[in-house]
């Protein structure tokens, strides 16, 4: 057998290897009885073994671990190794049998993707971090010009060519702080907030506003069913804001010219909830419960842009103890809703 085998009493005093124990190890049974394995242990790990084996001896359970072994030539690799008690007629243990299967390819190949991932998101976050200052200067600059032009011909192309730069320059913005917070979510670390009383009304009203522009330019109607009074929830309103931004992004990405998206929000019990309706082109049943996935509209829609606003959307409204979930219908439009919990007025 290729796996490296050996046969213990109830005590763990092991009696036997295989052949292929001693081949891979280079020692001799007189080296290796009883307890001499520690001698092919990795000095750093063996503390950790000596104290998992002991405690499958002392408590009658099975041992699984992960650990290096040293080669004849000197050289440690990995094995997961398991140990199966067997028992007498009398249900005591009367012997244990160890296998040790070489994994070391396996594990290193693991390491090198972990190390991959993480070089990704590192560039990830600088490579954002060096687009923001130029896109500013753009910004600024493409401000600056549509304030400056005149009224005559020449001043409306440059009105027309500063508002081009402006929506460009917005649209990569948008990109750049996407692709921050993702780099934040997939190395493990929470999304920056600051939690406080925040009216939801008001915070969909500045997203609706923002997004007027992009519906007009679109031949979309966009529509609101807002109540007068505040409803309040304790977190972030800019994050809450580029949660609702995304999603109506999302929904006019996906409504041809002529269709309609509708912003409602109202208190339903406990929760205050936020819909995102519209008349696009929907989303089949069987890809419903992928699009929150990073990446999945950028591979899956046609024109579905880099597929990070679900996802982050999702980010956010969980971070704040919220549900987001959606329903559509192929051909008919979608709708989103959040769910965030409400504060007593």
């Amino acid at each position: 057998m290729p796996q490296l085998a050996w046969v213990a009493n109830a005590d763990g005093w092991i009696t036997r290897y295989n052949r292929r124990w001693y081949e891979y190890t280079g020692a001799t049974p007189e080296q290796m009885l009883g307890w001499g394995w520690e001698s092919v242990h990795d000095p750093e790990h063996l503390p950790t073994v000596l104290a998992q084996w002991s405690a499958a001896i002392d408590h009658g359970i099975p041992f699984q671990m992960s650990f290096p072994l040293r080669r004849a030539d000197g050289v440690f690799r990995w094995f997961l190794t398991n140990a199966t008690p067997i028992r007498g007629s009398s249900g005591k243990i009367i012997r244990w049998i160890g296998i040790h299967t070489d994994i070391d390819d396996q594990k290193r190949a693991e390491t090198r993707l972990g190390d991959a991932v993480r070089a990704r998101e590192e560039l990830l976050a600088v490579v954002s971090h060096d687009l923001r200052n130029p896109l500013s200067t753009v910004m600024t600059g493409a401000t600056l010009i549509e304030r400056l032009a005149d009224d005559s011909e020449l001043g409306t192309r440059t009105k027309k060519t500063a508002r081009t730069l402006i929506k460009a320059a917005q649209h990569m913005s948008r990109l750049v702080c996407d692709l921050l917070d993702l780099a934040q979510l997939e190395v493990g670390k929470p999304l920056s907030m600051e939690r406080e009383r925040t009216d939801l009304v008001e915070v969909a009203r500045v997203a609706v506003e923002l997004a007027l522009g992009t519906a007009e330019g679109r031949r979309l109607e966009l529509r609101t069913a807002l109540p007068e009074r505040a409803l309040h929830v304790r977190g972030d309103a800019d994050r809450l804001e580029q949660t609702l931004s995304n999603l109506l992004s999302n929904a006019m990405k996906f409504t041809p010219a002529g269709g309609s998206i509708g912003v409602r929000v109202a208190r339903v019990e406990k929760e205050i909830q936020v819909s995102v309706t519209d008349t696009g082109v929907g989303i089949r049943e069987d890809q419903a419960p992928l699009i929150f996935n990073k990446y999945w509209q950028a591979v899956h829609r046609k024109g579905g842009g880099a597929g990070l606003g679900l996802a982050i959307a999702t980010a956010i409204v969980e971070a704040h103890g919220g549900r987001i979930w959606m329903e559509s219908v192929i051909e008919k439009g979608s709708t989103f809703y959040i769910a965030l919990p409400a504060l007593d007025d």
